[in-house]
């Protein structure tokens, strides 16, 4: 159920609120990295802005129809904007939702990543009732999957060879990670 009040979820370092057209430029300038890019199953490589104005409509969309929530990525400590992350594809009927994230290069290796996913983590079990959260990763990218690890996934499979990513086969990586699992 997607929850009545504004969403701003808070962590130690970091400020989650939804996406909005005030985040134009700094998902441009996250989405813009090829490191990004090759990592993501969705963003071209150039980005446009074309493209992530496209985006940022379809996340703010997600929110109002109640299928999903992207948040942006906020440092509590500047205000500056480093990543996103969320969930999207709630299918009602079966209590599922998959979960993203993208941190700016500039930021990685910080734990940015596992702390914003931790929160939408309990954000989506707690406040929107989701029964199962699952995620996908390309194999080459570990740093994901100890992401994903960190917070509780579980590996379900690999898909071998499912993507052709910026001219690369690539293999795909599913994790789950469902409510009882979080509740432990």
């Amino acid at each position: 159920m997607k929850p009545d009040e504004p969403i701003v979820l808070t962590t130690d370092r970091l400020v989650l609120r939804p996406t909005c057209e005030a985040d134009l430029e700094d998902f441009i300038r996250v989405g813009s990295h090829l490191a990004v890019a090759r990592n993501t199953g969705t963003f071209p490589h150039p980005f446009t802005r074309e493209f992530a104005v496209e985006r940022l409509a379809k996340q703010m969309k997600s929110l109002e129809e109640g299928t999903g929530v992207c948040f942006a990525i906020r440092l509590k400590a500047t205000g500056e904007g480093i990543g996103s992350t969320g969930f999207f594809g709630l299918n009602r009927e079966h209590g599922t939702a998959e979960v993203g994230y993208v941190i700016d290069p500039a930021h990685a290796g910080r734990g940015y990543a596992t702390e914003s996913l931790g929160a939408v983590v309990r954000h989506a079990f707690e406040d929107w009732g989701v029964r199962k959260l699952c995620a996908c990763y390309f194999m080459d990218n570990p740093a994901s999957g100890r992401v994903l690890e960190k917070a509780g996934f579980v590996r379900e499979g690999v898909r071998r060879k499912q993507f052709v990513r910026l001219g690369e086969l690539r293999d795909d990586v599913m994790v789950g990670l469902l409510r009882e699992e979080y509740q432990k």
